[in-house]
């Protein structure tokens, strides 16, 4: 409780993230993906008006099941993803100018990653990045480009050697874009500075292990 309460004091909070100051301090972040948190949520609340009080009190749809995972786990990983309709030496233009467009600083950040495609491989340093993440800054990329082309199409790509593999036929132009290792500290720097984490910033689990979604049991109330 009292580390709880630690968390939750403005002063404690501004000190360690001084860019948010002012900001109503962080105490837990709530992660929702795939397994939606949201939709248990909305649901529960259909279905309460339905239940008398004590039924209310005990019904299985008032809790979720959550999963307890360590942060630092080799497991979580970026997502990556893969631009199809365009070659890496176009995007990289693409990213380059829009790069330009975001400020005025020459002076790369610490936000890299890379492009590859059937041609080989390029690295990216961005240099006014809008994002407090990596892979925010991607996103931001990608919601102005793809409105401007619409041959072109995304997918998020879990593996690094997957997305490069769906990139490497020369004959269907497809650019790889690979994020960097998840630094895990950044999760809640993401968070306090960016509000959330952007669509598929981290997987729990390597590629070939989302085979579990196909071979779960339905569980049913």
């Amino acid at each position: 409780d009292a580390a709880l309460a630690a968390l939750a004091d403005p002063a404690a909070f501004a000190r360690r993230w001084p860019a948010a100051k002012g900001q109503e301090p962080m105490v837990l972040a709530v992660g929702d993906g795939n397994h939606s948190l949201a939709t248990a949520k909305a649901y529960w609340e259909e279905l309460k008006p339905t239940l008398t009080e004590e039924q209310r009190r005990t019904h299985p749809a008032r809790w979720c099941l959550a999963e307890v995972c360590n942060v630092h786990s080799p497991a979580i990983e970026p997502i990556h993803r893969v631009v199809f309709g365009v070659s890496a030496k176009e995007l990289y233009a693409a990213l380059d100018a829009w790069d330009r467009r975001q400020g005025s600083s020459t002076t790369a950040s610490d936000q890299r990653l890379r492009l590859a495609d059937a041609c080989g491989e390029s690295a990216v340093a961005l240099a006014n990045p809008p994002a407090p993440l990596t892979v925010g800054s991607v996103e931001a990329f990608l919601a102005d480009y793809l409105p401007r082309h619409p041959g072109v199409t995304v997918d998020y790509i879990h593996g690094e050697s997957v997305a490069m593999a769906l990139a490497a036929d020369p004959a269907k132009p497809a650019t790889a874009i690979l994020l960097p290792d998840f630094a895990k500290a950044d999760l809640f720097k993401g968070v306090v500075l960016g509000g959330v984490l952007p669509r598929k910033t981290f997987s729990m689990g390597h590629a070939e292990e989302k085979r579990y979604y196909n071979e779960c049991r339905v569980i049913g109330l």
